[in-house]
């Protein structure tokens, strides 16, 4: 049991790691600063979407997202033990919704939008409308979506946090006056 909960919290701390760090391969990219991220017009996608960063930074988040996963449901036999069955799977059942609506929104800004700007460049440098739509519509129905989903696996990791928290250190939580 001890080394399922080591692994299960090794695992939620690197998934947790992942995806505050992902963002850092977008803004090591050439031409990306805080001025022009997020882009505000096709041009500012086209150029975001084609950097270095772009991909590999929606790997990183679809990478964190099972090895949270695989944590939480590591972690849930033991908190099942400790008297926190119901909570516990409560958590792990928002955070499983959350990771899936998560997961839809990096793979379609993060993996269609680029292989769709490539696809559509010449028909971009003619000054395709339909062409912009499509690339525009792609970034902002994942932005739009994937910022309130992405808002949802926050908050039901904080979720997760607290449960293992108070499951874990009663002092730290009595502390907060959670208690």
């Amino acid at each position: 049991m001890y080394t399922v909960n080591k692994v299960g919290g090794i695992a939620l701390v690197l998934g947790g790691l992942l995806n505050i760090l992902r963002m850092a391969p977008i803004y090591l990219s050439e031409g990306v600063t805080i001025w022009n991220f997020p882009p505000h017009d096709l041009a500012g996608t086209l150029m975001v979407a084609g950097g270095s960063g772009w991909i590999l930074s929606h790997i990183m988040a679809i990478i964190s997202v099972p090895l949270m996963l695989v944590g939480g449901f590591a972690l849930l036999e033991d908190l099942s033990a400790k008297g926190y069955r119901g909570l516990g799977f409560a958590t792990l059942s928002f955070l499983s919704a959350g990771s899936v609506l998560y997961l839809v929104a990096a793979v379609a800004d993060g993996l269609v939008l680029p292989y769709a700007s490539e696809a559509f460049t010449e028909q971009l440098s003619q000054g395709s409308e339909a062409a912009a739509l499509i690339i525009e519509l792609i970034h902002l129905a994942a932005t739009n979506y994937g910022g309130t989903m992405a808002m949802f696996f926050i908050l039901t990791s904080g979720l997760m946090g607290l449960t293992l928290l108070r499951a874990y250190d009663q002092r730290f939580i009595g502390y907060l006056g959670l208690r």
